[in-house]
């Protein structure tokens, strides 16, 4: 199973979510499998004894913090849970997330870092 690790470790999805639900926006469970020990207990849960999870580091590459809000908007689940809220806190969202993801602006555009969780389980 390959699944996100922590809202902190992926600001791509992370940011907007965590602005989202301090609006009082229902977030989707897209975590839910990362805190340490929760993919190798549904592993053993579903009858797999021999469990490894490994962790592996991951980088979105933008030109700019401004491409990263367009990509969030448009293709990423992310969007459609901003666009719920109402139209001055949506703004709001967007500008608090914009803002927060520039932190990863460098000479090379923005990178924001990411961490996946890989699962094998074997019987």
């Amino acid at each position: 199973a390959l699944v996100r690790s922590t809202a902190a470790k992926n600001p791509y999805e992370g940011v907007p979510l965590t602005v989202a639900h301090s609006l009082g926006s229902t977030v989707p469970p897209m975590f839910t499998l990362s805190e340490p020990g929760v993919l190798e207990k549904a592993f053993r849960d579903g009858g797999f004894p021999d469990v490894a999870v490994h962790t592996v580091s991951t980088q979105r590459r933008f030109s700019s913090s401004v491409e990263v809000i367009r990509n969030l908007r448009d293709v990423s689940i992310v969007g459609s849970v901003l666009a719920k809220l109402p139209d001055a806190e949506r703004e709001q969202a967007w500008a608090e997330v914009e803002q927060q993801l520039r932190r990863f602006e460098g000479p090379n555009g923005c990178e924001v870092p990411g961490e996946l969780l890989i699962g094998v389980g074997t019987k």
